[in-house]
């Protein structure tokens, strides 16, 4: 997310693996959904904030009954009681860490004019 690129863990998963991305991917979508409830969005502005990819979100929503269709429209559930179910259900979240904390730099390769030889 510090690259604000979109991300999704290798494929296909083992059940374990399944287990522990759906629980951090229901924290990050209910989080989000916290933040923006009361806004439009769209699952690629979830995803850039989330760091998660449309296909892992839209996973996630279904997975967790947090998306009902009526009439082939989506409904999305902000009921902060079903949510609160949810976080409990998918465990505790980890420690939070905060982006002022974080001393990142990307990474850039240097090549130096004598690391260059001919072969």
């Amino acid at each position: 997310m510090m690259e604000g690129k979109i991300g999704t863990p290798e494929k296909p998963l083992s059940d374990l693996g399944r287990e522990t991305y759906l629980s951090w991917w229901t924290q990050r979508v209910i989080d989000y959904i916290r933040i923006h409830k009361d806004e439009p969005f769209t699952l690629q502005e979830m995803g850039k904030i989330t760091g998660m990819n449309e296909e892992d979100t839209q996973f996630t929503l279904e997975q967790m009954g947090m998306v009902k269709f009526s009439n082939n429209i989506p409904h999305l559930c902000v009921d902060e009681e079903f949510l609160n179910g949810l976080y409990k259900k998918v465990g505790k979240p980890g420690k939070r860490v905060l982006r002022e904390n974080i001393h990142w730099i990307p990474f850039k390769l240097r090549w130096e004019s004598n690391c260059i030889s001919n072969y």
